[in-house]
């Protein structure tokens, strides 16, 4: 008789908190754990969008880490827009870039304002000063909206003058075209 092994989110996430038992070692079990999640099946949405809430509201940026990389395993959608939104305005965690991107896949008019502030005050990380990858990534995620009001604010983004702005907006042109 053949039977298929349920997934246990659980014991999954008891793993996943364990970490790679040798970080450098790629045969490590551990590297193998996101092809075990049923991946794009939104199964543990209201879990996951708990977890988020609770990280944001403890200010715990490893827990903020775990649940947001799991819920887009799982499949992002717009339930998940306002922890997003929250968490972009937030300053005490490092993964902005992350939720920028997780922005530009949903690619929601509501995430415009959001991405436009993010864009205009986001401090870059010490080194990534010169390139600007938040700021780019802000840029990308307003193009892709592409609504008018996301167009207009990446006008605005553009007449700041910054050249990083700019060559991503070269980069869209060029490839739309």
């Amino acid at each position: 008789m053949f039977w298929k092994r349920t997934f246990d989110f659980d014991k999954f996430q008891k793993r996943f908190d364990e970490g790679p038992r040798d970080p450098l070692n790629q045969r490590d079990p551990f590297w193998s754990l996101s092809d075990q999640y049923p991946r794009e099946k939104k199964l543990y949405k209201e879990r996951l969008r708990g977890m988020i809430a609770s990280a944001i509201s403890k200010e715990n940026d490893r827990d903020l880490n775990k649940a947001l990389v799991l819920a887009s395993w799982d499949g992002l959608d717009l339930d998940y827009a306002d922890l997003l939104k929250t968490a972009l305005r937030l300053e005490w965690h490092y993964r902005h870039e992350d939720i920028v991107l997780y922005m530009d896949q949903l690619r929601d008019e509501t995430f415009t304002e959001d991405l436009f502030s993010a864009a205009n005050n986001h401090k870059e990380y010490e080194g990534d000063e010169e390139l600007q990858p938040f700021l780019r990534k802000c840029v990308r995620a307003l193009w892709a909206i592409g609504t008018p009001r996301a167009k207009e604010l990446v006008q605005r983004l553009v007449e700041t003058g910054n050249p990083n702005v700019q060559i991503v907006v070269t980069v869209f042109k060029d490839y739309n075209q």
